[in-house]
């Protein structure tokens, strides 16, 4: 079903899109909705905003409040463009156009422009991951997101401001004004912008190889036996999990689950091989560049050889459009009894 909204915003949408203007954010009303029941198929790869409604509310006002909420920058919305905490900002200030054979990545930058410096160690990091064998994280990435407003990563019981994160949803990762430094990163010799792109794009691996890691390293969780840990980023925080060896973890923050553990690896093998433990630092030659050692990790020259890396400024910025039916599934309000 499609949904319109005020006649004269309609009409101008579409004169700006004959015009071929796309460097503004996408109206409200040039988007198109299906709603699923809980009990429908729904087609492979589509994502489903699940929308609590209690009787006599407007299902399009809870999907709209859903989008539009200004006070949550809703990464882990696949749409993140629609919402208020990205169109207050207004327009980013540049974007990086990255390609491959098998990936594109737009970054959205807005915060200052990058520095050739940034764009140099930006370039290393997707160099690094496109000589990856097989199932590639950047083709799990869409979107780079360089915001310009400090996060807390208090919610996380964990203190001091983040660098980044990742989301699934959102096929993309955010890097905040933390992260965008070139102090070092908790992975000595490793600058924090480089660490952080790295690490941010390494919670795209494969299931099969987190698996893998899992045990190959002894990770196990005891939820009731938890320990504290600390590093230079985050100040204290808690997990309940242990591998095997702690001690051989390449950072503090390695040593909470076997997602950071491979993410905070991945850094180490980029930036300071030195410093991680030679049994990770085979697995990720053997598992993720198909047992090639050396600094080059791999010779997907195919690959290597297709990438180009665009700078957009201005009026030649193109923002993401939705480009298809937004699934929707309507269920009943959680109700919670005191």
């Amino acid at each position: 079903m499609k949904f319109f909204f005020e006649p004269q915003q309609r009409a101008d949408d579409l004169k700006r899109l004959e015009r071929g203007e796309n460097n503004s954010y996408e109206s409200f009303s040039e988007l198109s909705f299906r709603e699923y029941k809980r009990d429908e198929a729904v087609p492979d790869n589509t994502n489903i905003l699940v929308v609590p409604v209690d009787k006599g509310e407007d299902v399009m006002e809870k999907i709209m409040a859903k989008f539009r909420g200004s006070t949550d920058r809703y990464y882990g919305q696949e749409y993140w463009w629609l919402t208020d905490y990205w169109r207050e900002k207004g327009l980013p200030k540049e974007q990086i156009v990255i390609e491959g054979k098998t990936f594109h990545i737009d970054l959205y930058n807005f915060g200052e422009p990058l520095e050739p410096q940034y764009l140099y160690e930006l370039e290393r990091a997707i160099r690094f991951f496109a000589r990856i064998k097989g199932d590639n994280p950047l083709a799990r990435v869409k979107f780079i997101l360089l915001d310009d407003k400090d996060q807390s990563c208090g919610n996380m019981n964990i203190g001091g401001d983040l660098n980044g994160e990742s989301f699934s949803t959102m096929q993309g990762i955010a890097v905040y004004p933390a992260g965008r430094s070139f102090r070092d990163h908790r992975v000595r010799g490793v600058s924090n912008w480089g660490g952080t792109i790295i690490h941010e794009l390494s919670h795209h691996v494969g299931k099969e190889v987190y698996n893998l890691w899992k045990k190959e390293f002894g990770w196990r969780f005891d939820p009731e036996n938890k320990r504290k840990i600390s590093n230079s980023t985050a100040e204290t925080g808690w997990t309940g999990g242990f591998p095997d060896e702690e001690k051989d973890c390449v950072t503090n923050y390695a040593s909470v689950n076997p997602s950071e553990d491979i993410c905070e690896s991945l850094v180490a093998a980029w930036g300071n091989q030195a410093v991680l433990d030679q049994k990770r630092l085979r697995f990720i030659q053997e598992e993720f560049f198909g047992g090639l050692s050396g600094k080059e990790h791999g010779d997907n020259n195919e690959e290597i050889s297709s990438i180009s890396i665009v700078r957009k400024q201005g009026q030649d910025i193109t923002l993401p459009r939705v480009g298809k039916q937004i699934a929707f599934c309507v269920i009943p309000p959680l109700k919670f009894r005191m």
